[in-house]
């Protein structure tokens, strides 16, 4: 296998794998937006949820002129 071949399945796998991580992003977006403010609240102090999860909390609440 050439030079060009490996890098070509290097890119490709990177590809899908970040595509991965926005579908797994905005369905979890998705499940936190149905969620009440203060349910939101809660999640956003706690430390038992990802950098991630926080992190879309905190925009979710901005959007929603709560924070």
């Amino acid at each position: 296998m050439g030079f060009w071949d490996r890098a070509g399945q290097l890119a490709l796998s990177a590809a899908k794998e970040g595509l991965n991580t926005v579908r797994d992003m905005k369905e979890t977006h998705d499940q936190l937006e149905g969620k009440s403010s203060s349910q939101l609240e809660q999640i956003a102090d706690s430390r038992k949820v990802g950098e991630i999860e926080r992190r879309l909390v905190r925009k979710i609440l901005r959007d929603r002129g709560e924070r």
